[in-house]
């Protein structure tokens, strides 16, 4: 057995001097084999058998969400939705995110609770599915590549500092925004006429058709009763009919908003994509981009790749650029702003009903940004040392700590070379410091987070327990890699591939690959239930986590109006800022962000 560092986390509870909020959206693969004999469901249907699943352990609420993924919110404040392409609807995945936390500690508590509703909800899902006619298993995997190489996975979200020059990003911000909005409404304003034309035909069509259909009926009824079933079956047609044309018109508006709708959407926004690009997020994307081209060392959670090669971070492979140019899917961005184009599109649809919540926290101080490039981790020590080390990484961007930081030169580029290497001897060229490996890269942050810390009174105690894991790691990496078995993903998987898959061919070592990541009963969850992974939260927190909210006001509220109102016969629908209670001509709306202006007076 490969032996393994026999390291404690220290526990503490003490918070950070300036609360972050983070949180992570995590995708999930659906895995259904089913029993000889059996046909397998779509996706959509296994989806609907494990919100049955979810429904029957926790409390839950609709949530506004438009277009095709269909969301709903629990008790303890994350939610779930079903992540689909409308040119595959029905091949979509589940995803999960997690409520906003303020530390590591609190998120990675809340990621395995909503990882045990999801393992809980399963063995109910299977057995809605049976007697549906679907006798199978059914299972969740949490990964970001399959077999064929298409990418999914985790998304990390950290609310930061907009702009270090608020007054000139609040300035410059309309000027972007006012044009992509009267364009968007144009646009709208064109798919509505062409929905409502093609409404009104299939309508008139449908009542004439009707009459007619009528008619005959009833005049060939009375000349003779074999007409009946000749007149039944042509019924039969004409409703057959009518569903298709409603099909085709649907998918119409699909391929128009695909083809036409998304070029233009682009087009407009690519002003406010610039904006954001040179005016959002600065110094943090700046002087942390050289830690997060090598955080994979740490984060990675490793992947077979076609050639035979073993690739540390899974998300890493298909990142192309550092920035999103455009509103494509396939732009894989290293740093997406596709939570602010998503926000500023609703935000534009909501202006129709005089509602303008979703424009105006653009403008609020502090905004969500959001990393593409995020591996779905196993091990708990992994996927606290991600969130952990990245939130110390922006709080010493952010005091102006990482004003030298090192450059990397062609960033993609040196991305791919790292990550190509899990030797971990691959150096790039930086622009002041030489050359640098990743591990020399992540060592460069780790001596200057130490520094910070001790020139800092008021750090938290997680932080410094953060800052020790991770320098502790890079050490154990430096020595010897196997070391880290269990408590690092890549290593763990590139050791079980080496050993379980010797002598197997790709196909066969892809699977150890793929089943390391299902949830409760894959390989890694072998290794945590034979004690050969750190768990760093009880299960009796987690079990509690299920149902209660995170500390955060807004989760504290959100969780308490799902709570109350779950019995009742209002309608209720809920989002990640508001949740609306009644009908439309007498819907109440609680915002869930008041709690910003008693914080942050500024906003």
């Amino acid at each position: 057995m490969v032996p393994y560092t026999t390291w404690k986390v220290r526990k503490s509870h003490l918070v950070v001097s300036r609360d972050f909020l983070i949180g992570q959206e995590t995708e999930y693969a659906i895995s259904f084999v089913p029993e000889p004999g059996n046909a397998r469901p779509n996706n959509k249907r296994l989806f609907q058998a494990l919100k049955f699943g979810i429904s029957s352990i926790v409390k839950n609420k609709p949530s506004d969400r438009h277009q095709w993924q269909e969301q709903f919110f629990v008790e303890n404040g994350g939610s779930f939705n079903y992540e689909a392409h409308p040119f595959h609807y029905e091949d979509g995945l589940l995803e999960g995110a997690t409520p906003e936390c303020k530390t590591p500690e609190e998120l990675l508590l809340y990621q395995k609770a909503q990882e045990s509703i999801l393992m809980q909800a399963t063995d109910v899902a299977e057995e809605w599915l049976l007697e549906k006619g679907h006798a199978g298993r059914l299972r969740l995997i949490k990964n970001c590549r399959d077999y064929e190489g298409n990418l999914y996975g985790a998304q990390e979200n950290y609310e930061l500092l907009a702009s270090n020059k608020p007054f000139r990003y609040r300035l410059l911000l309309p000027l972007c925004l006012i044009p992509f909005i009267a364009s968007f409404w144009l646009y709208l304003l064109v798919i509505m006429i062409f929905f409502v034309v093609s409404l009104l035909t299939i309508f008139v069509g449908s009542i004439v058709g009707f009459l007619l259909f009528w008619i005959l009926f009833g005049v060939l009824s009375v000349i003779s009763q074999r007409f009946r079933h000749y007149m039944n079956n042509l019924w039969s047609n004409l409703q057959q009919y009518i569903s298709n044309i409603e099909k085709k018109m649907e998918k119409s508006l699909v391929y128009l908003d695909a083809y036409v709708g998304m070029p233009l959407y682009s087009f407009w926004m690519f002003p406010t994509l610039l904006f954001f690009r040179f005016f959002s997020f600065q110094p943090y994307r700046k002087q942390a981009l050289s830690f997060f081209l090598s955080r994979s060392v740490i984060s990675g959670a490793g992947s077979l790749m076609e050639d035979g090669g073993f690739a540390l971070s899974e998300k890493a492979v298909g990142i192309k650029r550092l920035y999103r140019w455009h509103l494509g899917s396939e732009q894989r961005a290293l740093f997406d702003d596709g939570n602010l184009i998503k926000q500023l599109m609703l935000g534009a649809y909501d202006l129709l009903y005089w509602k303008d919540g979703r424009i105006r926290m653009l403008f609020f101080q502090k905004q969500r940004m959001q990393l593409g490039m995020s591996d779905s981790n196993m091990s708990q020590i992994a996927e606290y040392l991600k969130w952990g080390t990245s939130l110390v990484v922006f709080r010493m961007a952010e005091e102006g700590f990482l004003k030298d930081a090192p450059v990397v030169r062609n960033p993609i580029a040196s991305l791919r070379k790292i990550n190509a290497d899990s030797t971990l001897q691959q150096a790039v060229q930086t622009q002041d410091h030489g050359e640098m490996t990743a591990l020399d890269l992540q060592q460069w942050y780790c001596e200057r987070a130490k520094t910070f810390l001790a020139e800092h009174d008021t750090v938290s105690m997680e932080w410094m327990e953060i800052v020790r894991l991770w320098s502790e790691s890079l050490s154990l990496l430096r020595e010897d890699p196997s070391l880290l078995f269990g408590r690092l993903d890549w290593v763990t998987k590139k050791y079980l591939i080496q050993e379980a898959g010797e002598g197997l061919d790709f196909a066969a070592r892809k699977r150890i690959d793929i089943q390391y990541h299902e949830l409760g009963t894959g390989f890694f969850a072998r290794l945590e239930a034979e004690d050969l992974s750190l768990q760093m939260v009880e299960p009796e927190a987690v079990a509690r986590a299920v149902y209660e909210p995170s500390s955060p006001d807004k989760v504290q509220l959100r969780s308490r109006y799902i709570q109350q109102l779950s019995e009742t016969d209002l309608d209720v629908v809920v989002n990640w800022d508001n949740v609306y209670i009644g009908t439309l001509g007498e819907r109440k709306v609680i915002d869930l962000n008041a709690y910003r202006n008693r914080r942050t007076p500024k906003e």
